[in-house]
């Protein structure tokens, strides 16, 4: 089962890739590094694990073990007149963050991942199987290559979303709460 809010780090362990019987739903979310993993994030995925029926598949950015999620950092750290000068001319997300693990069990959300867990849930005979995406998206020259970027940096594309999905007959809802998710 999935993880609570508050269980330690230590004694999650991550959800299984292929869980036993149907899958019901993949929640995929996260950016390609730490830096683009900001807690809203984390949320959206927890909710949405939370909410709906097992078994699903949870893939979140570098996974349960990594240091993927960012947090404003409230205590100001190193000399404030260099951390001034580094705000002005080398502004940078992160430079006032910490990290830690996700708050639940979940695979890296790596293309090889996400694709893996697709064709695992597509293959399957039961009703349409419902993706929610909350991550970070790019836009592409048209809407069939808009795509969301994974973890290690490499994207799902829309049409390789289609070409994935057109291998099998299984329905698939999808949610996606990122930009260009909308075309």
């Amino acid at each position: 089962a999935a993880g609570t809010l508050a269980e330690p780090a230590a004694r999650r362990s991550p959800a299984p890739l292929q869980p036993t019987g149907v899958v019901r739903f993949l929640a995929i979310g996260g950016g390609p590094t730490p830096e683009s993993n900001e807690v809203s994030l984390e949320q959206d995925i927890d909710l949405v694990r939370r909410s709906l029926p097992e078994p699903g598949v949870v893939l979140f950015a570098g996974g349960s073990n990594a240091e993927s999620v960012r947090e404003l950092d409230p205590t100001p750290k190193g000399d404030p007149v260099r951390t001034a000068l580094g705000e002005l001319f080398a502004p940078r997300s992160g430079r006032q963050s910490r990290y830690r693990t996700p708050r639940f069990a979940a695979e890296r959300a790596t293309l090889e991942n996400v694709e893996a867990a697709l064709v695992h849930a597509l293959s399957q005979d039961g009703p349409p199987l419902l993706i929610h995406v909350a991550a970070h998206g790019d836009q592409g020259p048209d809407a069939r290559n808009n795509m969301v970027a994974l973890w290690g940096g490499r994207a799902l594309s829309v049409a390789h979303l289609a070409e994935l999905h057109e291998r099998y007959t299984r329905g698939l809802r999808i949610v996606a709460t990122s930009c260009f998710s909308g075309g």
